[in-house]
């Protein structure tokens, strides 16, 4: 029986908890690490579009040439200054819906993100399969 794996990335998150720490987050070695002896499912990252900014294209891009699926939706722009694009639904319910297809109990579904609840929710789609 193999080792199944399913990684879902909060990329804002994880991003902004990183520059907040001083450090870089090489997404390719990320999902490396994740994976190592494991068969990989699916990687999905989610992330926020500003559609005016090449950068941000050029990264989605970037993650999708190396495994990831991108699910993202254009940021909100606010007066102050501040832009949001919230995907948290989008990634439970990628997580809830793919849970049932993982073996377990050699599988498991990485939540890379500093969010307590998606840990919540992912014991929750484990036990949906149960």
């Amino acid at each position: 029986m193999s080792r199944n794996v399913a990684v879902f990335v909060d990329v804002a998150n994880v991003f902004y908890a990183a520059k907040a720490a001083g450090v870089d987050i090489d997404y390719v070695t990320l999902l490396k690490t994740i994976t190592a002896n494991r068969d990989l499912i699916r990687a999905y990252a989610y992330t926020g579009l500003d559609p005016d900014n090449e950068n941000q294209k050029a990264f989605h891009n970037f993650l999708a040439r190396n495994n990831y699926k991108v699910v993202s939706k254009d940021v909100r722009k606010y007066g102050d200054g501040r832009f949001k694009a919230n995907l948290d639904i989008e990634l439970v319910v990628d997580l809830v819906r793919l849970a049932p297809k993982l073996t377990l109990p050699l599988s498991s579904l990485v939540t890379v993100t500093l969010r307590p609840r998606f840990v919540r929710c992912r014991t929750w789609a484990f036990a949906l399969k149960s």
